[in-house]
């Protein structure tokens, strides 16, 4: 591309990105992220996304949750994601409170935030607290 004089757009640093992760390739993440700066390119919520991912699967679970919140928009995918990965490297707190931030946005939690949180309501020893979000999760969304 750039010996064709062509920039990328987002699709493509989306796909470059998923590649880097795949391929634990992290410089090359970190030099993605450094143009899409440089470049002042517009970080849409498949971007953002697709880059706080590969922050939070290399453990850099601070790093990823700064361009989460540096994004404009946010989809379901991206809260989803980001509560997993503060359950997932042991942020049980942060991810039950990013998901009660989720569902003030006024989005609709389903199966996979639930399971998620419930999860690190089990690893914090919250039994109560993953009871209300049980008995939420069942009368309140009907799953």
């Amino acid at each position: 591309m750039k010996l064709a004089n062509e920039n990328p757009n987002s699709i493509t640093l989306v796909s470059m990105l998923s590649a880097c992760t795949r391929l634990l390739d992290f410089r090359a993440r970190e030099s993605i992220h450094c143009y899409i700066v440089v470049n002042c390119t517009e970080i849409d919520v498949a971007l953002g996304t697709t880059l706080f991912e590969t922050y939070s699967k290399c453990g850099h679970v601070k790093k990823a949750f700064q361009v989460l919140s540096s994004m404009s928009e946010k989809n379901f995918q991206s809260w989803t994601i980001m509560i997993s990965s503060f359950a997932d490297h042991g942020h049980g707190k942060d991810a039950i409170s990013l998901f009660i931030r989720m569902e003030q946005t006024g989005l609709v939690p389903d199966s996979m935030p639930f399971s998620v949180i419930l999860s690190a309501c089990s690893h914090l020893g919250h039994v109560h607290k993953g009871r209300q979000f049980f008995n939420q999760m069942v009368r309140m969304y009907g799953i």
